[in-house]
């Protein structure tokens, strides 16, 4: 029992870790308007963090910023599923 708790406290760390290092190149590449590149990364954020609005927004602004309306709104309606009071959502 003390094992198993061990291993989820662990996998969640090494999660943490995962998404901070993906979530740093990808917030970079947007702010340097390099978007495919972004997306990317915000895509390998998703895969560890699928519920968080924050990464489905910033997937957005990167799909909007390529011409990419379509897209872009799903990954804005999806933040707003998640986080209904999302300030942040565009």
């Amino acid at each position: 029992n003390t094992s198993i708790m061990l291993l989820t406290k662990f996998a969640k760390i090494s999660n943490s870790i995962i998404l901070v290092n993906t979530f740093i190149p990808s917030k970079e590449n947007l702010d340097d308007g390099n978007y495919d590149n972004a997306l990317s990364f915000f895509d390998q954020a998703l895969s560890i963090e699928p519920l968080n609005p924050d990464l489905w927004n910033l997937k957005g602004i990167a799909l909007r910023s390529l011409g990419r309306y379509d897209e872009a709104s799903y990954c804005y309606n999806k933040s707003l599923e998640i986080e209904p009071r999302d300030t942040e959502s565009s």
